[in-house]
């Protein structure tokens, strides 16, 4: 049966990438929840698109230094939110969130995006090997975020990694809709990764090399922001390709700490992930990896980057392989299945179930009122669970 689905996906794989990790609108939910709000939500943003410099290695004693524009700022998302959980709209609006009396807005405008980031504060930054320096210019950004945070329910500083592909309008967009199902500011680190629309096809390899430099400063930027902290808990929630900078982060800095880890369809080796997984097991309180059979943006992946090597994100029958695969795993990892998740626009299976995601992170409190059950087939293997919808028959 394996073979077979590879075999008649491979004629796809081609299109796939010209597509691939094309924006979604918002997902929508299982069919009896159909109320909806249309809010504007504050999105937290530090980005270093398209603001990169890299200074000709004349001007430069060291050719291995660049110098980082790194901007940060607050943009106000319009998003309609379909639900299949219940939200708390006295909640989201507590720390910023505001309900629209109007139709559903228009995506906001390049232009719109630029006028809302702030300029100061900003700050030049020098990177060197292993070096982030100065810092100070983003303090009191990160003194309005914590303000924000303490007003939420959650209070909990939580920072979003977008994927490859996505242009400014759509990360934002993303942010904006984790935003709202944790009910919690999101902090959007959002790296350079150029849209379908702006480089096509060869997005996908473009965006993997924009990544490298990013790598040079993310984890030193996630340290300095654990520094100046004020909420209870740190949750990173990184998708698809977006899952490198965490992974690379915990290589780099093996003695912190991140209270909740979601990687959602990552796209990293499987093997290699299998053979680090045990090393990372005392950095964060718990890991959940969201995976799904049906992704065929995954599947194209290791094609792109002339390598088949399985993605962790995309499994023919998770079932069967992680109750091998992860019977060893640390205690504090857990793979949720959501390939019954067959959510509107999902087009080619690869998109963030931000609905899921805010409904595991709620389970702790347990007041979610939600369309969702956990199934766990196996009870040998504690680690593996299969999310779908009540009564759907799915």
């Amino acid at each position: 049966m394996r073979n077979s689905k590879i075999h008649l996906a491979k004629p796809l794989l081609t299109m796939i990438g010209l597509i691939l990790s094309l924006p979604v609108l918002a997902a929508g939910g299982a069919s009896q929840y159909d109320n909806s709000y249309d809010l504007s939500v504050p999105v937290y943003v530090i980005t270093d698109r398209n603001l990169t410099k890299y200074p000709s290695t004349k001007s430069l004693s060291n050719p291995a230094i660049l110098s980082c524009d790194i901007h940060a700022g607050i943009v106000r998302v319009p998003v309609r939110v379909k639900m299949v959980r219940q939200l708390d709209l006295l909640s989201l609006k507590t720390w910023g969130c505001s309900v629209q009396n109007k139709h559903y807005p228009q995506r906001i405008s390049r232009d719109g995006i630029e006028s809302q980031l702030v300029r100061p504060p900003s700050t030049v930054v020098t990177i060197g090997p292993g070096n982030l320096n100065p810092l100070a210019g983003l303090d009191s950004f990160i003194d309005q975020l914590n303000n924000q945070i303490a007003k939420s329910s959650q209070n909990e500083l939580l920072i979003f990694i977008h994927g490859c592909c996505e242009g400014p309008q759509d990360s934002y967009e993303e942010a904006a809709q984790l935003s709202v199902q944790c009910n919690s500011p999101v902090l959007l680190l959002d790296w350079a990764s150029p849209s379908v629309r702006q480089a096509g096809f060869w997005s996908y390899i473009q965006s993997d090399r924009a990544l490298e430099v990013s790598e040079i400063y993310f984890g030193k930027l996630i340290e300095h922001l654990r520094e100046k902290k004020s909420s209870k808990r740190i949750t990173l929630v990184a998708f698809s390709m977006g899952s490198k900078l965490v992974r690379n982060y915990l290589r780099q800095f093996p003695d912190s700490f991140i209270d909740q880890v979601h990687l959602v369809r990552p796209d990293i080796s499987l093997p290699v992930f299998l053979m680090e997984q045990d090393k990372f097991k005392n950095q964060f309180g718990q890991m959940y990896i969201y995976v799904s059979a049906h992704d065929l943006a995954l599947q194209s992946s290791a094609l792109l980057m002339s390598s088949n090597v399985e993605r962790l994100g995309m499994q023919y029958d998770p079932s069967r392989w992680f109750a091998k695969q992860l019977i060893n795993a640390p205690a504090n990892t857990t793979i949720i299945d959501t390939s019954s998740l067959h959510l509107e626009y999902d087009v080619i299976g690869h998109r963030i179930p931000f609905e899921a995601i805010g409904y595991i992170s709620d389970l702790e409190n347990e007041k979610t009122i939600s369309s969702f059950e956990i199934e766990r087939p196996f009870s040998t293997n504690p680690h593996f669970c299969k999310l779908r919808y009540k009564n759907t028959g799915l």
